[in-house]
């Protein structure tokens, strides 16, 4: 039995040829994914645009030989922590917040956006900080692992 194919089926449709139709699908089905450089660059430039400064780096082994082998990847803001080894690839975050606290994100690095958020009080010490960007990093590996 040889490869399987899919089935193409082609209605009558009053405003658009069927094969206008298998075009479109065809051309969404063989997008490629975005390289880690481009969503680098998209996730600081957007979060930035809303007050949001790059902090921390999180990324795979094989994406950070990826970046380094990426010619048109430029490095990160020379203000930004070098990039930890992580089971993800995730940026984190962070700005001031209402009433004297700090808000933290940790965004995935990934075309389908997701993100965790935690605010943290003025009076909160380091430590207790650092155990739930911690937690936060744990979560957001179990999202990636579902």
């Amino acid at each position: 039995m040889g490869p399987s194919r899919a089935t193409r089926v082609c209605l009558p449709l009053p405003s658009a040829s069927c094969s206008y139709i298998l075009s479109a699908v065809e051309a969404l089905s063989v997008r490629e994914e975005m390289k880690p450089s481009d969503l680098i660059r998209e996730t600081v430039a957007t979060c930035e645009k809303h007050g949001w400064q790059l902090r921390r780096v999180l990324l795979r082994p094989e994406t950070s030989a990826e970046l380094r082998d990426d010619p048109g990847y430029d490095s990160l803001p020379q203000s930004t922590a070098q990039p930890k080894e992580s089971l993800i690839d995730a940026l984190w975050f962070s700005r001031a917040s209402h009433e004297r606290r700090e808000a933290w994100e940790l965004r995935l690095l990934a075309e389908n956006p997701f993100a965790l958020f935690e605010t943290f009080e003025e009076d909160e010490t380091e430590e207790e900080r650092e155990e739930m960007r911690s937690e936060m990093e744990a979560r957001l590996r179990d999202h990636v692992n579902k």
